[in-house]
């Protein structure tokens, strides 16, 4: 990741980070939203998991300059998961919950641009943990893509989004009823 990614996202974070516990809500209300059988995982308190998950992002999002200072808390944590049942495909779910959780925190505000700083971060994060949990063959991340194609409907068609894979995530996720059948304000995948 170059610099002005790097303060993008960091700057981005800040933002969201704002929103205190309500951002972290969000994220698992489009993790469980992807793929209901994740909530399973989660036996103890989701409010600690949510003050958790907002630590572990600000403290990777505020060591984005230099990450090989906490590359070793990050493979511990990716071991760790194993333990919880994390899966190598679960990382991209993950990516996608936390894209649209910016994209509903931050609005209009997140960009194409902004969309590919989050996406080089998280492919670094999520090849560092996959590396650790489950050795090389499976860092990189296979069958899925996290691209604002497959978590925006609409999204601009010209723009040239980087993704995980060139195979996209399907448009209507698990768990979600199709777009058509929505009710009242719902609008594409999110």
């Amino acid at each position: 990741m170059d610099a002005h990614k790097i303060d993008l996202v960091q700057q981005s974070f800040e933002k969201v980070a704002a929103l205190g516990l309500k951002a972290a809500e969000l994220f698992y209300s489009e993790l469980f939203a992807i793929d209901p059988s994740l909530r399973a995982m989660f036996k103890g308190s989701m409010q600690e998991q949510h003050k958790k998950l907002l630590s572990a992002l600000a403290l990777v999002v505020r060591s984005l300059h230099t990450p090989e200072k906490i590359v070793g808390a990050v493979e511990k944590l990716a071991v760790k998961h194993l333990d919880y049942g994390v899966k190598p495909e679960h990382y991209t779910y993950v990516g996608n919950a936390l894209l649209r959780t910016l994209k509903k925190g931050l609005g209009s505000e997140f960009t194409p641009e902004l969309s590919d700083a989050w996406v080089d971060a998280f492919r670094m994060l999520a090849h560092i943990m996959k590396k650790a949990a489950y050795g090389s063959a499976q860092a990189g991340i296979r069958g899925a893509s996290l691209s604002m194609r497959s978590w925006c409907p609409g999204a601009e068609s010209n723009h040239r989004h980087r993704d995980f894979q060139s195979r996209a995530l399907p448009t209507e996720l698990p768990g979600r009823r199709p777009a058509s059948s929505r009710r009242g304000g719902e609008r594409g995948a999110l």
